[in-house]
């Protein structure tokens, strides 16, 4: 009679407790499903971004790059410096100095030319503060440039835009060198080179490719020389 109760109780015990191991395995269905209607939640969220990467190529190799420009199309879509410009923020997070070299070095030089970059040792926007600096934009061209302008079919395509004044002389290239150069007057002299048109370099009266450093201009200035 004793062994018949235990095996009953045992029975109800097992019978009351069968609820909650079915109520728990719930609990775990509805995490899951929440976490993957999450899951799948963030995924749509980050698809667009994606795409959106997608739609340019990936330029990653001497390959893809001289595959790239071997279409005509593209060779004139990036031609000229401004174009230049895109390119490297397109491709290069904005390094104008990566963006030549590698499409340099991928390219015959004969290709490379119809690009008629001209290199920049910096970052796009180092580029933009350095012409801001330069120029007042959007003017009506002088009279003197719109003649050059009409000499050289290159010059066609340089911006609608005149020199600031406080930019003319050696002691204006100084101060460019000291501030985005770090007094280097030679690499002033190369990535200014590539900012401005050379109807517009010689409205500066720059004597380029005298003085290595501002600190020997200045130097040589004082004593006369």
């Amino acid at each position: 009679m004793k062994n018949i109760t235990s095996c009953i109780f045992l029975v109800l015990f097992s019978f009351i407790s069968l609820p909650s191991v079915a109520e728990e395995s719930s609990c775990q269905k509805v995490f899951s499903n929440e976490l993957g209607k999450n899951t799948s939640e963030n995924t749509d969220v980050k698809q667009p971004v994606e795409s959106q990467k997608s739609e340019l190529p990936i330029l990653n190799s001497k390959e893809t790059i001289s595959l790239f420009f071997s279409q005509p199309e593209n060779i004139q879509k990036y031609k000229y410096q401004k174009m230049y410009l895109t390119f490297a923020e397109e491709h290069y997070q904005g390094h104008c100095d990566r963006a030549y070299d590698d499409v340099k070095a991928a390219l015959e030089p004969e290709q490379f030319a119809l690009l008629e970059w001209k290199r920049f040792f910096g970052t796009v926007s180092k580029y933009q503060q350095i012409e801001n600096k330069l120029f007042i934009k959007d003017v009506d061209l002088p009279p003197e440039i719109k003649e050059e302008l009409k000499k050289d079919p290159k010059l066609k395509f340089a911006p609608n835009r005149v020199l600031h004044k406080d930019i003319i002389g050696m002691d204006a290239l100084a101060n460019l060198a000291d501030k985005y150069f770090f007094g280097d007057m030679g690499a002033a002299q190369d990535n200014l080179l590539a900012i401005m048109t050379v109807a517009e370099l010689k409205q500066t009266h720059w004597n380029l490719g005298l003085y290595s450093t501002t600190k020997e201009y200045r130097k040589l200035r004082s004593s006369g020389e």
